[in-house]
């Protein structure tokens, strides 16, 4: 099982996402800092690393600000 750094505390990949689904399909480093307690580096980083390194989340762009969307086959992602 692969593990995530995200700000803190290092979850397990699963539970990072489970928590994703229930609050959000769609997610801003802004959010994901507040809802944390951690910098916006650290969230736009943890959120970059999800999207970009693991393909775990789509990334689109709407002027500056970048949106990190869960995708509809998550769990297929997950499992490969």
């Amino acid at each position: 099982m692969r593990s995530v750094t995200v700000g803190i505390p290092t979850l397990a990949l699963p539970h990072l996402l489970l928590v994703y689904l229930t609050l959000s399909y769609v997610r801003v480093a802004q959010e994901h800092q507040r809802s944390h307690g951690i910098s916006y580096d650290v969230a736009r980083k943890d959120l970059l690393q999800l999207a970009d390194k693991l393909k775990l989340l789509i990334t689109t762009k709407q002027g500056k600000r970048y949106f990190f969307v869960v995708p509809n086959d998550l769990e297929k992602r997950i499992t490969n």
